[in-house]
């Protein structure tokens, strides 16, 4: 499945449990710097390598949105994992 179709219809859900400016932060990261890049990714088939360049490149200098930009998609992955979206034999690629 891909990040995005994940984050759409999967993610979005566990919205209602947490407050607006919360939802608000983790959009805006999502929208700002997740979605372009990894939206189009197959979530199995994004690994350390990709994660890693990917914060090299697009933060080159900017520390703080590299590590919001970074906690959302662990975040996403990690709740496809949990949700049962992503393959068993792929290890989680948000261990660095």
């Amino acid at each position: 499945m891909k990040l995005g179709t994940y984050h759409d219809e999967h993610y979005v859900l566990r919205y209602g449990s947490m407050s607006p400016s919360t939802v608000q932060g983790y959009e805006s990261s999502y929208r700002l710097h997740v979605e372009h890049y990894w939206a189009g990714w197959e979530m199995h088939e994004i690994r350390v390598v990709h994660i890693n360049a990917w914060l090299a490149s697009e933060f080159a200098g900017n520390p703080g949105g590299a590590e919001k930009a970074y906690k959302v998609l662990r975040q996403i992955l990690r709740s496809a994992m949990a949700d049962e979206c992503y393959p068993d034999d792929v290890a989680d690629p948000t261990t660095r």
